[in-house]
């Protein structure tokens, strides 16, 4: 690449560099309250399902969902969060201040958020109507989710990043959708009971027709429990928050029975967040426990929604669903020696749907597709990072840049000494380069010398010659030019001599034809750096060159006081 050209590239990459590096990826989204305002829609009916009757009458109902929604989110494809209240599974709505205010706040965050209300009611006289009620608010929580998903493009949720939250009995039931597992691990109670006997069906077999599968990303256990630790097992890695007040006397916060039983005896004994936590950390399922020194059973406020401790609560379930998002980019690939002035292609692991936002110093970028970039580095070298937000727009860690090393450009220089009139010396001086092609401008075709040799050239004919000396290196090419005025010797042409010599690249010998006598004429053969090869009187026609090494040659015949010169090149 001429100089000319390297500026032209590096003007061209400026302008459009200038205008591919000005965008900004990082956003403060699902970490700050970037949206002023909420939209709510409300009462939206996702199930119809069979209510509780003590009687045990069909008794089908609409159930209700409340969605929020940043308002003027453009965001194709947005994290949902599944809300669930808690009152025991007698009482409790999702429009319950606490519930409204995740909905309003995570909304704000950038979230999409799902307040459901379930179905409620349980025969407090039944040992079983309290498993049989926690199982048919996990039906409906799978129906919302179902729901949701079956109008996902409405909605713009992204099925790949669903979270429950639930407090108290809402945390019993996000647990226990979660960790039940398959259809077999369902309690032989939801099977029928001596006063319930109907089967409640598998978990998807209820409220709407919609079929769908999924995976939770992360669930947020406010003041929850199990019934059993062994549900928990390593196949449901799900990343949990636990959060729960240690003198909760409602839900036990290590073990034992509701309400500090065992009254009413319809309640299992249960097991809170402390053992849960240990038992998620023997299993290498990340968790988070966060214990407060509290005496009562909702740690941001019982009927005095919101007490001192929401805030807390708040941010460590926030910040627990942004490090559950969180995922590190990969470095990005590509040539880590360069050249400057020419240009390379750096990429990083595909996306689908993410925005790439490249960071160069020492370079300009040229042109981007995705999470491809092509740069043209400068002489001083640089590095190359770059930001990426997810399909979900949420920002990745950046991994750390790579460092480019510039190569040094390729110079010619060459000194230049006259030995005779018609016999030049240039030698190597060189930096940088693999090798040079020698054109000494008397007409003769340009031959390659290795970088480190030097040329001794004698002209055949008089003039003065531009000589051309073009190095190339990794980096590219530069030039070296002089000019010489040569004074050629009493030299006549090889057919004045009478003589027809061939072939002019030769392997083995060279033909001498017209010399009768050949004893009448002398030779010397000498390389491109002057230093004699071979000489004697030709004893035949043929002279044998097989011994010479490659390359670029000269046959001086001399008869009497009449000399000639034949320019030769051996080949292997």
């Amino acid at each position: 690449m001429s100089t000319m050209q390297k500026f032209v590239c590096l003007l061209i990459s400026l302008f459009i560099g200038i205008s591919l590096q000005a965008q900004d990826c990082q956003s403060d989204r699902y970490r700050l309250p970037i949206f002023e305002d909420v939209q709510v829609t409300k009462n939206v009916v996702y199930s119809t399902a069979d209510a509780y009757d003590f009687l045990n009458q069909d008794n089908p109902e609409d159930y209700h969902i409340d969605i929020y929604e940043p308002l003027g989110d453009t965001q194709a494809k947005r994290p949902v969060v599944f809300t669930f209240f808690g009152g025991s599974f007698l009482n409790g709505d999702k429009e319950d201040r606490d519930i409204v205010a995740w909905g309003d706040s995570l909304a704000r965050h950038g979230y999409v958020v799902v307040a459901v209300n379930y179905r409620l009611g349980m025969n407090v006289v039944d040992s079983g109507s309290p498993i049989r009620a926690v199982y048919r608010a996990v039906q409906d929580a799978d129906a919302a989710i179902r729901y949701m998903i079956e109008f996902k493009d409405t909605y713009r949720i992204d099925p790949e990043h669903i979270y429950m939250l639930g407090k108290s009995a809402g945390a019993v039931l996000v647990y226990t959708r979660n960790f039940m597992g398959t259809e077999a691990d369902r309690p032989p109670e939801t099977f029928g009971t001596l006063l319930e006997p109907t089967d409640l069906g598998c978990v998807s077999c209820s409220g709407n027709p919609y079929n769908h599968t999924y995976d939770i990303k992360g669930q947020v256990g406010l003041w929850g429990a199990v019934i059993d630790l062994n549900v928990i097992s390593a196949s449901e890695n799900i990343p949990t928050i636990l959060i729960h007040g240690n003198g909760d006397s409602v839900v036990p916060f290590d073990e034992g029975y509701p309400f500090s039983g065992p009254i009413p005896l319809t309640f299992p004994y249960m097991y809170g967040s402390l053992p849960m936590s240990g038992r998620l950390t023997d299993l290498g399922i990340y968790n988070e426990f966060y214990e407060y020194d509290y005496d009562d059973h909702d740690v941001y406020g019982s009927g005095t929604f919101p007490n001192e401790n929401w805030d807390a609560v708040f941010t460590q379930s926030r910040d627990f669903l942004v490090t559950n998002q969180l995922s590190t980019a990969d470095t990005p690939s590509g040539e880590l020696e360069v050249c400057p002035g020419q240009s390379y292609i750096y990429e990083t692991s595909d996306l689908t749907g993410a925005q790439f936002c490249w960071t160069v110093s020492g370079g300009e970028i040229i042109s981007q597709t995705d999470n491809q970039v092509e740069i043209v580095w400068e002489e001083s070298g640089g590095s190359l990072g770059v930001s990426i937000e997810n399909q979900i727009g949420f920002p990745l860690e950046p991994a750390e840049p790579i460092t480019v090393d510039i190569k040094p450009l390729p110079m010619a220089d060459f000194d230049v000494t006259m030995i005779t009139d018609d016999t030049y010396y240039f030698a190597d001086a060189s930096a940088n380069i693999n090798g040079y092609w020698f054109d000494p401008g008397d007409g003769t075709t340009p031959f390659y010398v290795e970088a480190g040799q030097s040329v001794t050239y004698i002209y055949t004919t008089s003039g003065m010659f531009d000589v051309i000396i073009t190095v190339s290196g990794e980096c590219g090419e530069d030039e070296f030019t002089t000019q010489v005025n040569a004074i050629a010797s009493s030299t006549v042409s090889i057919e004045a001599l009478g003589l027809e010599i061939f072939p002019s690249l030769a392997t083995d010998e060279l033909q001498i034809l017209g010399a009768d006598t050949p004893s009448l004429f002398q030779y010397e053969i000498v390389d491109i750096s002057g230093r004699k090869m071979k000489a004697g009187l030709l004893s035949g026609q043929i002279i044998r060159v097989e011994d010479l090494p490659e390359g670029i040659y000269l046959l001086h015949i001399s008869s009497g006081e009449e000399q000639g010169v034949f320019r030769f090149a051996v080949a292997k």
